[in-house]
């Protein structure tokens, strides 16, 4: 019946709407999950990401040693953010869109 498929076709549209959500509402937590994965891998064997690829193309000068470390430390600070653009690319989202607290707003 029309009422059969119009309810069928709501349930997709609300059923669509709640993946959006959810990959919006868990977008943070699947961030800081990468990052603690970058922090412990990168820390167990020694080589952060500057660092190891300067080591692997022979550059290991003191002189580079500093400015890999400075490099890496960025990428420390700047990790959660960049995790949360790697998700948006990967996953066909805006990527201007804020990266804060998530509100959910029940209106009755």
């Amino acid at each position: 019946t029309k009422l059969h498929d119009t309810l069928l076709h709501k349930e997709a549209e609300l059923r669509a709407a709640g993946d959006i959500w959810s990959e919006h509402i868990l977008e943070n937590a699947k961030a800081y999950i990468m990052t603690i994965i970058y922090i412990v891998v990168t820390v167990t064997i020694g080589y952060p990401l500057i660092s190891g690829i300067a080591d692997a193309a022979g550059l290991r000068d003191e002189r580079y040693y500093y400015i890999t470390r400075f490099f890496d430390s960025l990428i420390y600070i700047w990790l959660p953010q960049i995790n949360v653009m790697i998700l948006r690319i990967f996953q066909g989202r805006n990527k201007r869109h804020r990266m804060v607290g998530r509100t959910v707003v029940i209106g009755d």
